[in-house]
């Protein structure tokens, strides 16, 4: 398929894959694109690891596809990822693509789901769309079953993503496979009204800063997180000084009564009797 040339740039659709290592994700920009452009292998270790851009035209669209290295990958950190994105996609992105391996969905597969959202906010989910990946492990089963029979921690990624997915066979599937993903792109904008995840949003600034702490200190705490902590420990010192100041009032009135106590003793012994 032959690049075009880029005669309304506002068309241009940007659209990023992620997953987890070895989930397919450049197998599957390679079909999308119609052509070898993303390095892929079959194995399980880290092919892609740098965020790599290729424009096309696909389905009469004019797209701007980024590979990502795997969200699990111990060579590239969640900063790393963060600002390479930001710069390949000049801090606009129309669609994520989650890819999801068909198979058993792994507690490690369920940690790079999670930690997409902690790299790019929850507000990344109404901009997703799941990409499951070897579809011929499907066989005579529908994707709607497959997802039923797969368990609860799928079901509820599937949740979470609006029950918005595709299925792609890398290997041998038909060409309609990519139109029909592009046709669910078409109404997912529409659905959104053709909003876009920004890099530069308050929360996105936020979320880069705190990235990066904890790239340079090898901290794990996220904003929300940290807010909690801070909640929490101004309530356990809030409670620790009212405490503190019924002990102090409780302490006043002690010595408030004994100093009645001694004024009565005084005026006691000048009148010749003592009260107690």
């Amino acid at each position: 398929m032959a690049q075009a040339a880029l005669t309304n740039p506002d068309r241009r659709i940007e659209i990023v894959l992620v997953g987890h290592v070895g989930c397919g994700k450049s197998a599957s920009g390679n079909t999308i694109l119609g052509k070898e452009e993303f390095e892929s292998s079959c194995s399980f270790s880290t092919v892609t690891k740098t965020c790599e851009r290729k424009r096309e035209v696909v389905c009469g669209m004019e797209i701007a596809l980024v590979d990502t290295p795997g969200l699990d990958c111990a060579e590239v950190s969640s900063y790393e990822l963060f600002l390479s994105l930001k710069k390949e996609t000049y801090k606009i992105i129309d669609i994520f693509l989650l890819v999801i391996q068909l198979g058993r969905f792994t507690e490690e597969q369920n940690a790079a789901v999670q930690k997409m959202e902690d790299i790019f906010g929850e507000e990344v989910r109404e901009f997703t769309m799941i990409l499951f990946t070897h579809g011929d492990k499907l066989k005579r089963i529908s994707i709607e079953d497959y997802i039923q029979q797969a368990g609860e921690p799928l079901g509820q990624v599937v949740q979470r993503y609006g029950q918005r997915y595709h299925v792609f066979n890398n290997e041998s599937g038909p060409p309609s496979q990519v139109t029909e993903l592009f046709e669910k792109i078409n109404r997912m904008q529409t659905v959104i009204h053709n909003r876009s995840y920004y890099f530069c949003s308050s929360r996105a600034k936020k979320r880069e800063l705190v990235l990066y702490i904890s790239m340079k200190t090898g901290l794990s705490f996220w904003i929300e997180e940290e807010r909690k902590r801070c909640e929490e420990e101004i309530k356990r010192r809030a409670e620790e000084i009212k405490i503190r100041a019924e002990e102090i009032k409780r302490r006043a009135e002690e010595i408030k009564r004994l100093a009645e106590e001694i004024k009565r003793c005084e005026e006691g012994k000048k009148s010749g009797c003592i009260f107690m």
